[in-house]
């Protein structure tokens, strides 16, 4: 996942582009972390990450923003129906 200028990309790529801006937070994960303890809590991001990389098309913008916080941005992608299939794909691998 892309981690380098996430903001300044995304930030032109809005300005340029028509689609659809996301942030996926992941609910309760101090929970997750203060019961299993950070190192596995960071291991669950790094999955949550590889599972919207590969979830998602190469043209997606995508990186973390910190904690446990995600961004994308879908050049082009409007249709609710799409970004649902999109979302289920995520919650199902996650």
């Amino acid at each position: 996942m892309h981690k380098d200028n996430i903001i300044d990309r995304l930030t032109n790529a809005c300005k340029s582009y028509k689609g659809t801006l996301m942030l996926i937070n992941m609910d309760n994960f101090q929970l997750f972390n203060d019961i299993y303890g950070r190192e596995l809590g960071d291991k669950f991001l790094e999955k949550c990450a590889s599972i919207i990389d590969n979830v998602t098309h190469n043209d997606v913008i995508k990186g973390r923003l910190g904690g446990d916080e995600f961004i994308l941005f879908c050049k082009g992608l409007s249709n609710k129906d799409e970004i649902a299939s999109m979302l289920r794909r995520i919650n199902k691998g996650i």
